[in-house]
């Protein structure tokens, strides 16, 4: 939890709120390292994410780990392009493993 809590968020601390498949999807981005993260609304945990044009899509869960437990590494890395490509085409609304909560 406290990871998450290293990122400089673009809207605050309120998540900006994106309709997705008939689904509140909640969206965080760092200013700082430009990741982004998402759960479903009512969902307790936050996941590494990858937001297309038409679409969020969770990132690998290797990646979900490294990036929730590493905080905010204060820059964007050249390394996060490719963790961006790994979308492991899993949208919001599917069940599955998340990994930390931010309160």
């Amino acid at each position: 939890m406290e990871n998450l809590r290293q990122h400089s968020w673009s809207d605050g601390a309120k998540p900006h709120e994106i309709l997705q498949d008939g689904q509140v999807i909640l969206h965080h981005r760092c200013l700082k390292c430009g990741r982004d993260f998402a759960k479903e609304e009512g969902d307790e945990f936050w996941r590494a994410a990858h937001v297309g044009l038409l679409k969020i899509e969770f990132l690998r869960e290797d990646v979900n780990e490294q990036w929730i437990g590493e905080g905010c590494p204060g820059e964007m890395l050249a390394s996060d392009q490719t963790k961006w490509t790994s979308r492991n085409g899993r949208t919001p609304g599917v069940a599955g493993k998340n990994s930390q909560s931010v309160g």
